[in-house]
């Protein structure tokens, strides 16, 4: 298991400010447990747990089979961040598999390195470095799989003069040949709202696109895949947000081969504080106006 280590250059600071550092006390952990009955018939299917520090800051959440946390683990989240709020490291696990992600920053916060660990051993074995310009916007990724110095896949990032993405390219092999193209297209001058188009094998074919709308406030209020490049989405997903902030309604349709509509609801209710209270989410899988399946979410806080 590796461990974040912080080191304090006792030197460069005065006696007056090591007591003070020593006397502050971390937030408090509070937590929250979400119950999920899947068909809505008075039952508990799975629980939830939501650590946070403090809220709304997660620090981890996992899911577990049953009615209580010595259930099943299904899988699970934890999140470490550092004195300024920046995540830096990240791990999962589940009935299979176990991961950690660590993440280094430059002195302007960007992210400058990304250490994977895909086996759960504690020891990296994917190493990723990112490179800004002066403006702090990307330029260069280079991964290096198995950490032994040779750069195995290298992204090329080209922007436009108002510093957003242009275009990137994906080099497999770091051969000087390009692989992949990732060509995007903004929607609005002052918005994020853009259309990433790929192209596989850079033969000048698009093979699938994503097109994403968030707000003037930074949420996520549409997003569509083409799965085949034909300029149709298949999937769309939009979302509407109380005037907090806090998500009220998203509606997700897909359109199958078939002809088949499969429409998604998802409701969400607060308490008066802010806090998630209960959410619904049903499934019409014919768009015939009947709801196939149902799940109902319940929160219980601990938080302030």
């Amino acid at each position: 298991m590796r461990f974040l280590l912080i080191v304090v250059l006792l030197s460069c600071v005065s006696t007056e400010e090591r007591e003070r550092a020593h006397d502050e006390t971390p937030p408090a952990v509070c937590f929250a447990l979400a119950f999920d009955d899947v068909g809505d018939d008075g039952s508990t299917d799975s629980i939830w747990l939501d650590e946070y520090q403090p809220w709304p800051r997660r620090i981890r959440y996992e899911q577990h089979q049953g009615v209580s946390l010595d259930g099943l683990l299904l899988f699970g989240w934890t999140f470490v961040y550092d004195s300024d709020g920046l995540l830096v490291e990240e791990s999962y696990v589940d009935s299979y598999r176990t991961w950690y992600d660590w993440y280094t920053y430059d002195d302007r916060g960007n992210r400058v390195q990304d250490d994977f660990d895909d086996t759960g051993d504690g020891v990296p074995d994917t190493r990723t470095v990112f490179r800004f310009d002066e403006s702090d916007n990307r330029v260069e990724g280079t991964i290096d799989h198995g950490l032994d110095g040779i750069i195995d896949r290298r992204l090329a990032y080209f922007n436009l003069p108002s510093g957003r993405v242009d275009r990137m390219t994906v080099d497999e092999a770091d051969d000087g040949t390009v692989d992949d193209i990732y060509q995007y297209e903004w929607l609005h001058p002052d918005l994020e709202q853009y259309i990433v188009r790929i192209d596989r094998g850079a033969d000048g074919t698009y093979d699938l696109s994503y097109e994403v709308h968030l707000d003037e406030d930074g949420h996520t209020i549409f997003q569509g895949q083409d799965q085949d490049g034909d300029d149709i989405l298949e999937t769309v997903a939009e979302s509407e947000y109380n005037a907090d902030g806090t998500i009220h309604h998203t509606t997700t349709t897909r359109w199958y081969d078939e002809g088949v509509v499969h429409l998604s609801f998802n409701d969400y209710f607060y308490t008066a504080d802010g806090k998630s209270d209960y959410a619904l989410f049903s499934d019409d899988d014919y768009s015939d106006g009947v709801f196939d399946e149902r799940m109902r979410r319940t929160w219980d806080w601990d938080c302030p």
